[in-house]
């Protein structure tokens, strides 16, 4: 018997009304894969989220996976520029 949870798409109707998860924090506006739960069942049922189609929540999924990338790299680029300027700086004192 499999244990593996059932993962919904979903994302908040609107972006600007914020969706409080159970555990605390909000939904990405852009949306996020939840446990399928009563508590989500009931939040698709009031209207508060919507199901994301699978082809369209793979583009998006994979659009955030380059966005965080990008962010990662750009960050080690500036840690890097951080630490050769700082080297450059005791060894010219």
């Amino acid at each position: 018997m499999s244990l593996k949870k059932n993962l919904i798409p979903i994302k908040p109707k609107s972006a600007e009304v914020p969706v409080r998860k159970p555990e605390g924090g909000f939904v990405n506006a852009a949306g996020e894969e939840v446990e399928r739960t009563g508590y989500w069942v009931r939040r698709i049922n009031d209207g508060d989220v919507v199901l994301v189609p699978q082809k369209d929540w793979d583009a998006a999924k994979a659009a955030l996976a380059k966005e965080k990338a990008d962010a990662i790299e750009q960050q080690k680029k500036a840690l890097a520029k951080e630490a050769k300027a700082t080297t450059s700086k005791t060894e010219g004192e």
